[in-house]
Parts: C-alpha cells; structure tokens; sequence
C-alpha cells in the first residue's frame, strides 16, 4: 500500500479524531472497539459510517502530558501496529497507546519502516483484545 493511501486515511481519521475525541473514549464508544474487523463495501459510505469505522481504528498516543493520534493498520496474533506522523513520536520516548475502549497499553517504535520525508511513522502495543484495523484503500487513490 503506498504512502498516498496511509495518508489519506491518517488524515480522515485525525480529523475525526480531534473533532470527537471525548466521544471515542468515553466509556460508551466501548461497542464500537469490539467490532472485529472493518471491511471495504464497494458502495459508499455514509458520514455516520465513515465516523464508526474512522473511530474504531484511531488510537491516542500519549507520552508524558502530550499527545498525538494514530490509525491501527495491521494486527498479527496480539501484535498491533499504529501508523501515525513521524512528529507525534518526536514528543517523547515512553509512549502509551489508548484505544478506543479506552484501554492503555505500552508503545514501541517500529524502526523498519523508512518513510522518506513523509512524516510518517509507525509505533507498535501489543494486547490480546481484537481490535479493528484500517482497510486497504482502493489503488486508483
């Protein structure tokens, strides 16, 4: 998947992210981290669609009293991995990951991923919960 495809989804779901954020942690949203998997329709998607499924797979990345945003892309057995902007990880070295059923866990650096000067960077936590992931955008994106 390229880079393009990352960022558009980053986006939207940032977006979602910031304008919601009390919402997909409250206690509440918890419903809607235990859907198992978001799949691409090849029908459009309403905005209550498009908000469910953005907020199901945008996780918090906090490290210290700072925070930034993230989108789960990949789940291997209890494995998850986060993509978020390079910058977010710059604000500190002990990271801590919130999903959406407001549970945190610990936060490591992927430092495989070579993103260029993209502003991309990935972080990965492990847990044994099922947690959404991103779907592949379409290729003509």
């Amino acid at each position: 998947m390229g880079f393009s495809k990352f960022s558009v989804i980053s986006a939207i779901s940032c977006l979602c992210f910031v304008s919601s954020a009390e919402a997909v942690y409250s206690t509440v949203q918890e419903r809607i981290a235990a859907a198992p998997e978001i799949s691409q329709s090849s029908g459009e998607l309403s905005i209550n669609d498009l908000r469910a499924k953005s907020r199901a797979i945008t996780v918090k990345i906090m490290a210290g009293e700072t925070w930034g945003s993230g989108i789960i892309i990949e789940g291997r057995g209890q494995l998850y991995t986060v993509l978020t902007n390079a910058h977010v990880l710059r604000i500190g070295d002990n990271y801590r990951i919130q999903t959406p059923d407001g549970r945190t866990y610990s936060g490591r650096l992927s430092r495989n991923d070579n993103f260029n000067d993209d502003d991309l960077a990935t972080i990965n936590f492990q847990s044994r919960r099922n947690y959404a992931i991103s779907p592949q955008l379409p290729n003509h994106l």
